[in-house]
């Protein structure tokens, strides 16, 4: 048994001298995540302060593949264009979403749907500006003097860094184009695949791929799928509809969002 666990041992030892070295971290890595915030459109930067919107639910596209008779969608899209939302987009990057119906509901029972679908809509709206802000309003990488690791990988770089409680890592083309973005946490494990347009030689964010995984149940794994279309406004870029699919441990559904009536507020 002695010689079995020295033996084992041994061969660890033997894999470990002959594993590939971690790269180091670039000397020059301050000038290069300096470049890199560069290149990735910021609103903040561009100057917006605030701002609110308007926000239309294309309901055909949520009601789509449910069963239902033609006068029974009728009816329900008849009562959800009566539904309208809100948002405003404050300072310090918290999203505030507001709610009305066109017609007071009549009964507990429709009153009890309204407040479903408004929960719903908030948790999609705030949700997505979580993901969005990151990459699109402030910067999806750390400040140039803050603490954090930058490495040469196969694909470009790898940059490593603490967010509070959480580990991220970035996986990045050498021209700086996010690949992947990993945040690993006591709550949760989370992975966001952006796609890019170039646009005035900055990337914009005009999609992504995510999944989110809770750390301590097996349940509420969300996957999402979402492309978004922007406009621009006194100057700064601004989303104008988003689609998103998505689901939660396997049970789908498919969401569009139209923003509106703008009113943008400029430091």
């Amino acid at each position: 048994m002695k010689t079995f666990v020295l033996s084992t041992t041994a061969i660890l030892l033997a894999a470990t001298s002959i594993a590939p070295l971690r790269a180091a971290d670039r000397p020059d890595k301050k000038e290069l995540i300096s470049q890199a915030r560069s290149m990735h459109y910021s609103m903040r930067r561009e100057g917006l302060d605030s701002f609110q919107a308007n926000i239309s639910v294309n309901w055909e596209v949520v009601l789509k593949g449910q069963a239902s008779t033609p006068e029974q969608k009728t009816n329900a899209l008849r009562m959800l264009n009566g539904l309208h939302f809100g948002q405003s987009f404050d300072a310090a990057g918290k999203s505030t979403i507001t709610h009305r119906a066109d017609v007071p509901a009549p009964n507990a029972g429709v009153q009890a749907g309204y407040d479903q679908i408004f929960s719903g809509m908030d948790q999609a709206i705030t949700g997505f500006m979580d993901t969005y802000k990151l990459f699109m309003v402030t910067s999806p990488f750390p400040e140039t003097n803050s603490a954090y690791t930058l490495e040469d990988a196969s694909y470009g770089y790898r940059l490593t860094y603490k967010d509070g409680n959480s580990d991220v890592t970035t996986r990045m083309t050498k021209d700086y184009e996010i690949l992947e973005m990993i945040v690993n946490s006591p709550e949760f494990d989370s992975s966001v695949r952006p796609s890019y347009v170039k646009m005035n030689n900055q990337f914009v964010m005009n999609g992504y791929e995510g999944d989110y995984r809770p750390a301590k149940t097996k349940t509420g794994v969300v996957k999402l799928a979402a492309t978004i279309d922007h406009t621009v406004v006194d100057g700064i870029r601004l989303p104008s509809r988003l689609h998103i699919k998505s689901s939660i441990d396997d049970m789908g559904s498919e969401t569009e969002l139209n923003f509106s009536d703008y009113t943008v507020k400029k430091k």
